[in-house]
């Protein structure tokens, strides 16, 4: 397997040596349970550079291979500004082989009384437009699909952005689980409240 060492360089003996080690790592990769091609994809990086795997290639090699997870709520120190806190979810969507996306959740202070929910997720082309449903004990705010097109994150994966400006009294009565998100076609909206923007 080629790997990025200028080996025209080394002796024999540390030629030997080289692929001694090379060998201990790859078996201790598969004890691990991790695919090989882990391993010879990072031989195929050079030490002057860093490559980040993504989500599926994180499932693909083996590393974790779970469908859901999310974060605990963190304060988040981005920007100066108001106070907030994040939420990252990871999901696996689709059939085999699995996409895994990002799904940020981000609460901040707001105008009085209110609280500035952001939601961000990774998209891909087969995602259809819809709006989504933030339900609690009798209340429901609405993150309608942004009018503007998604960006590119890291690793040139779409990401759109929505918000809207809630009520605290919406999370005051809220239970202490986490709201559900529905998403949510466009004829199903009728009998909802007016999104708040």
């Amino acid at each position: 397997m080629p790997v990025p060492i200028d080996r025209k360089n080394l002796s024999k003996d540390q030629l030997r040596q080289l692929r001694a080690a090379e060998d201990r790592l790859a078996r201790y990769v598969a004890e691990m349970g991790i695919d090989r091609a882990l391993f010879e994809a990072a031989a195929q990086i050079g030490h002057e550079r860093v490559r980040f795997l993504s989500l599926n290639e994180i499932a693909r090699f083996g590393i974790d291979r779970r469908e859901f997870h999310e974060s605990r709520w963190m304060l988040d120190e981005g920007p100066p500004g108001p106070l907030a806190v994040v939420k990252f979810v990871v999901e696996a969507k689709g059939n085999e082989p699995k996409e895994y996306r990002i799904t940020r959740v981000r609460l901040s202070c707001g105008r009085a009384a209110e609280v500035r929910v952001e939601y961000s997720r990774e998209v891909s082309a087969l995602d259809q437009p819809a709006s989504i449903a933030v339900t609690t004990r009798g209340d429901v705010f609405v993150l309608a699909p942004p009018r503007s097109k998604p960006v590119l994150g890291y690793n040139d994966v779409q990401i759109e952005d929505r918000f809207a400006r809630v009520p605290v009294a919406f999370f005051e009565t809220a239970p202490n689980t986490a709201p559900p998100l529905q998403e949510i076609q466009r004829d199903q909206l009728v009998g909802l409240p007016a999104e708040r923007t």
